[in-house]
């Protein structure tokens, strides 16, 4: 990639210093030549910062992918006591306008210290295209910082995320669901307020409905968690690929609308070239029109 002035010159960033943050849209990337490439410098925590990446990877051993990092864009003046520390994020923008391969790193500088902190294998250098992370050829990147004058303070730490499925409705369950050999204990209730087959099964007082128990064999009991966790927390935990096929199958079978929308949003970053024609028979074939859409729009982005 050339790092000469005439190129930097078509290499728009936009700052938003409140934030931290820095976006680095990078033109025509596949025509770049080899080598690293660096962007305009930029203002924050009263010192100007750049960032420099290399499209074939920093180094030999890290050939094949890109590698991304942050230095200072001036010298730090000599003094004995001046340490500036940075904690910084990276991510790429996909289609979607999201950000996608997020990764973190932290350094200090002291003196006239003008190393790099980053990650020298930010993404594979074929996913960009494979996973639509290059929009006409774009790249669009974004770094989140945090700068320090001193030693950086440490991250606080987060709790566990809490894995609880039922939320405060622990108990009383009047419905017994078999799944593949194991027993998840449910509300009626909350079955019929989310799925109309459901409701229509209890209502109807149909051969399932009459007893207190139903067998689902059609799912994975780590994926049938999900789908009782979105019953009563409205949300989902990630899945793999796979995973969320199944739980749309799942809600695409009890008319689950919302839980379907959810779980097709969150494969937009799983879709690939070399997925995207599967995904799209899927979508169709368990009426998906979120999903539709979004493999849709990577396939115009990747033409």
């Amino acid at each position: 990639m050339s790092s000469s002035a005439d190129s930097l010159n078509d290499i728009p960033g936009k700052v938003d210093p409140e934030f931290g943050v820095f976006r680095w849209t990078i033109d025509k990337f596949s025509a770049q030549e080899q080598g690293r490439v660096d962007s305009p410098s930029f203002n924050f925590g009263e010192r100007a910062w750049k960032l420099s990446i290399w499209s074939q990877g920093r180094g030999e051993g890290n050939i094949g992918y890109v590698s991304l990092f942050l230095a200072p864009a001036d010298f730090i003046p000599a003094s004995s006591d001046n340490v500036v520390s940075v904690r910084v994020s990276f991510s790429i923008i996909n289609v979607f306008n999201e950000d996608t391969h997020k990764n973190s790193a932290e350094g200090s500088w002291v003196f006239e210290d003008t190393s790099l902190v980053g990650c020298s294998r930010l993404v594979p250098l074929c996913e960009l295209v494979e996973k639509g992370l290059l929009v006409d050829d774009t790249l669009k990147i974004r770094c989140e910082m945090k700068v320090h004058n001193g030693t950086l303070p440490e991250l606080e730490e987060h709790p566990v995320q809490d894995d609880d499925v039922y939320g405060p409705f622990k108990r009383d369950y009047d419905l017994v669901v078999n799944v593949q050999n194991q027993q998840f204990g449910v509300h009626k209730v909350f079955l019929s307020v989310n799925s109309e087959v459901f409701a229509t099964m209890f209502h109807n007082k149909m051969k399932d409905s009459s007893s207190d128990e139903v067998t689902i064999d059609d799912i994975k009991p780590t994926v049938f968690q999900e789908f009782l966790r979105f019953l009563y927390l409205k949300r989902v935990n990630k899945l793999t690929l796979g995973e969320y096929q199944q739980l749309i199958a799942c809600a695409d079978k009890y008319s689950m609308s919302e839980l379907k929308d959810i779980c097709s949003k969150a494969i937009r970053g799983d879709i690939s070239s070399n997925n995207a024609v599967d995904l799209l028979i899927f979508a169709e074939k368990y009426s998906s029109p979120v999903l539709k859409a979004d493999v849709m729009k990577f396939l115009s982005s990747v033409q």
